[in-house]
């Protein structure tokens, strides 16, 4: 038997919540089982946490079923002191036209006094088998289930946990913390080469770079990668105005996604960032703020037709240089 803890949230749709409906209170402590003990909710209980809690998904019955809980799912930090906890869940007979927003409303508590330990930091996509993936991976297209890992930094692990919204708990007992069998992607970007052209618009000069991402989905897109120059001894942000992809010598590429893994080792994506003109380019900036050094000579050196590839490619035309007046 799949160890596994179903929590049922049933939604009566035609008897809304009155105004002197309360959640259940949360015991002061709850016991610690392994999961495959854990006992199942009854109907009428989740039929109220359904209406009192995840009001939004309204589309007949939704349940929500607890996997596992993990710790360490990412690596400790020192400043702040802190580890990672991973609940592994799942929302079935879920509307994809329905934000998922509501999982982070779930917080973590240390089940031995239900003490608050921190709201969700992030929540990772996974597959069916449970794997990790991009949110708009293809393969989650028509599904009516969304399955994900819950992860929340805490500052120190206990035994078991227990989640709770809204001052209820959605397991009656505690989920003792496993050893993580989860691989995470860790993605990172490195800048390889560029080199700088004129602009159709003399403020701004294109800087464009060859880029290397790690680990990156499958689908993702370089949209969201920022170039730091400085001017006047100021920080100025650029944004890219177009992209292509690429392979490691810079030369267009249009891998099949199907044909990939979810996450990728390495990919390669020419960018062209417009930057304003006499700036001096110092390093890139990926999605979650980190930061890579351009190198310091340009040495990127493209075959013939590969600019007026990439120059044939849309345009971002809600990069910020597009929107100056």
């Amino acid at each position: 038997m799949n160890r596994l803890m179903l929590i049922l949230l049933a939604a009566l749709l035609a008897a809304p919540l009155g105004c002197g409906s309360q959640a259940a209170a949360p015991t002061s402590q709850a016991k610690a089982v392994d999961i495959e003990t854990q006992p199942l909710l009854s109907v009428v209980e989740s039929a109220a946490r359904q209406n009192s809690i995840f009001q939004s998904y309204t589309s007949g019955a939704t349940s929500l079923l607890i996997r596992n809980a993990y710790r360490d799912v990412l690596p400790a930090t020192e400043k702040p002191v802190s580890r990672w906890v991973g609940v592994d869940v799942e929302l079935q007979s879920w509307e994809p036209s329905t934000s998922p927003l509501e999982l982070q409303q779930i917080e973590l508590c240390d089940a031995d006094g239900l003490r608050p330990l921190s709201a969700p930091m992030t929540i990772q996509r996974l597959t069916d088998l449970g794997e990790p993936a991009s949110d708009d991976d293809p393969i989650f297209a028509g599904q009516n289930r969304f399955r994900c890992l819950l992860m929340y930094r805490v500052p120190e692990l206990p035994a078991a946990v227990i989640l709770r919204t809204q001052g209820s708990p959605l397991n009656e007992t505690g989920l003792r913390l496993q050893s993580s069998t989860v691989a995470l992607p860790k993605p990172d970007i490195v800048p390889v080469s560029w080199f700088t052209r004129p602009t159709s618009d003399p403020r701004y000069q294109s800087c464009v770079a060859l880029v290397e991402c790690h680990h990156w989905s499958r689908v993702a897109k370089p949209g969201r990668l920022k170039l730091r120059c400085l001017r006047n001894e100021a920080g100025v942000i650029a944004e890219a105005d177009a992209f292509l992809e690429a392979n490691a010598q810079g030369e267009p590429s249009s891998p099949l996604v199907a044909e990939q893994p979810f996450y990728v080792s390495k990919r390669w994506f020419l960018v062209d960032f417009w930057y304003p003109t006499g700036a001096i380019v110092v390093d890139l900036i990926g999605a979650d703020q980190s930061r890579a050094p351009m190198p310091k000579a340009m040495t990127l050196e493209l075959a013939p037709g590969t600019l007026e590839e990439l120059d044939a490619t849309p345009r971002f035309e809600l990069a910020r240089h597009r929107r100056d007046p």
